[in-house]
């Protein structure tokens, strides 16, 4: 840990920063602090002046003692505090299993709104999901100890910044909600599903663009987005909105032909894709701390969908009795 001191305003202040801390790990035992422009260390006041509970462990740099305070916050204080933990992936991060999550979630919600439920139990069941789960969030943003049980439980799917913010689960039940009340079941399953598979494909590719920084500069717009990541999820969309209509039952297929639904196929995917590039990352909200609402991805990509398919559907004549197979993918 380094105390920096510097002049303001004629007082004098002291910035902590944890290096422990940035790498992950707590101090070892030995490390000592250093003060950039005192020799003598950090003064009593300045420790007393910065001693929050994030960065209670100063050691003076003509000691080799441990401070009062007691050892280096581990990563469960930090978790406790709300604060941003280094054990939690960036939104920069590949985050495998956040995209498999993802993946999972849609079809598994698709599979059993397609067998089990109509339109109308699916919008009963998973709005009363929605308003406990939107519940539960409050809660975990009021108190640190709810906020670290949650983290500590659902840490292989969270991101750092989600612990100050709501997750990406309310914004993605909510656009499942928004489909499934506003258009047909086959519309709904369908957008969903597109989200399911483009938008996680889109976030991988893009985060692997960041490797290479020479490209990654030239195909990367000012929201945030990547380019390479939007086209990737374009094209697994497109795949798989082709293999849902090819596994419906009768096959549209079969009525409008195949140019027609590779068309159809095309114009969704293009829809999803731009809808995944032109929401900008970390979204925009109100300035509101517990506004649950924001321009997310995870709702406007289903909905832009939908709207998109219904549109196609009449002017494509699309076959109203093609009903989606039980699994939806096969």
């Amino acid at each position: 840990m380094f105390c920096v001191g510097y002049r303001q305003n004629g007082y004098r202040h002291a910035r902590l920063r944890s290096v422990s801390a940035a790498v992950g790990r707590s101090r070892r035992p030995g490390e000592m602090d250093v003060c950039a422009d005192e020799p003598r260390g950090c003064s009593n006041s300045q420790r007393k002046a910065f001693s929050t509970p994030a960065t209670r462990s100063v050691h003076c740099a003509r000691s080799s003692a441990p401070n009062r305070w007691g050892p280096a916050p581990s990563t469960l204080s930090q978790l406790s505090l709300g604060t941003p933990s280094p054990m939690l992936p960036s939104r920069q991060a590949l985050h495998v299993e956040r995209k498999l999550f993802h993946f999972i979630n849609g079809a598994l919600l698709m599979v059993i709104f397609n067998q089990y439920l109509t339109p109308h139990d699916y919008v009963t069941l998973v709005g009363s999901f929605w308003v406990v789960q939107m519940a539960a969030e409050i809660l975990r943003l009021r108190y640190a100890r709810v906020n670290a049980w949650v983290t500590r439980a659902f840490r292989p799917v969270m991101r750092a910044h989600e612990m100050r913010h709501f997750s990406g689960m309310l914004a993605y039940v909510f656009g499942t909600l928004l489909v499934a009340a506003l258009f047909s079941k086959h519309v709904a399953i369908v957008s969903v599903m597109l989200l399911a598979t483009c938008d996680p494909v889109a976030a991988l590719v893009g985060n692997l663009a960041r490797r290479f920084p020479r490209l990654d500069r030239r195909t990367r717009l000012r929201n945030g987005k990547s380019v390479l990541g939007a086209a990737a999820g374009m094209l697994v969309a497109g795949a798989s909105a082709y293999r849902i209509f090819a596994c419906c039952r009768p096959s549209p297929i079969g009525f409008i032909g195949r140019p027609a639904v590779l068309l159809l196929c095309a114009w969704l995917a293009l829809a999803a894709a731009l809808a995944e590039l032109f929401i900008p990352t970390p979204q925009v909200t109100l300035p509101f701390k517990y506004f649950p609402f924001a321009l997310d991805d995870n709702t406007m990509i289903p909905l832009v969908v939908a709207l998109c398919f219904s549109t196609a559907t009449v002017v494509l004549h699309f076959p109203s009795n093609s009903a989606v197979a039980p699994w939806i993918l096969w």
